[in-house]
């Protein structure tokens, strides 16, 4: 409850505090049911929100957490905005198709909302599953959701380009496809 005080003040943009909010619901639940004490999100970055935030829930429920990004200056402001908040993680700078990481060295390896971002999505869950040594979790849109027509209007009706990756990759079956190769 502290935590969800600590960064729903932080103006990101309509939707993205509830969106937090339910997403660290669902983690908090999640990390208890697989007893999960390590965690890599790979990469972490700032797409629907604030860059780092999203594992920072993960580390108040007591998992050890890796963020990487292949910026250094991502990751510099990731560090700032966990050091404000007291929370420790370890930050490594590197490319998500291939990185330095020791093999099975995360309980949960995962991302949220870049899948659809990703220009070789089977490279990227290659590394995923390599550096997991039990769970792999790719949070996405889903291009048959409701709310994904409703924001494409928005963009549209504010001459905003689409800046939320490739609709083929927002589709579960893509993303079944890519696991399974």
């Amino acid at each position: 409850d502290d935590l969800q005080k600590l960064v729903l003040p932080f103006d990101e943009g309509k939707g993205t505090a509830y969106e937090r909010y339910a997403l660290n619901k669902f983690l908090e639940k999640l990390v208890k049911r697989l007893n999960i004490k390590s965690v890599l999100e790979l990469p972490a970055n700032g797409i629907m929100g604030i860059p780092g935030l999203k594992s920072l829930i993960l580390a108040a429920k007591g998992c050890d957490v890796t963020l990487s990004n292949p910026s250094q200056k991502a990751l510099d402001e990731m560090k700032s905005l966990w050091d404000t908040l007291g929370y420790k993680a370890d930050f490594v700078c590197g490319d998500y198709e291939n990185t330095a990481l020791t093999d099975r060295s995360f309980d949960l390896v995962w991302n949220f909302c870049v899948f659809e971002h990703f220009a070789n999505p089977a490279a990227a869950d290659k590394e995923m599953s390599r550096l997991a040594g039990e769970y792999v979790r790719i949070e996405m849109q889903n291009v048959f959701n409701s709310g994904t027509a409703i924001h494409k209007a928005y963009h549209k009706i504010n001459n905003e380009p689409w800046d939320h990756g490739e609709n083929e990759k927002m589709r579960w079956h893509t993303v079944v496809k890519h696991i399974k190769d």
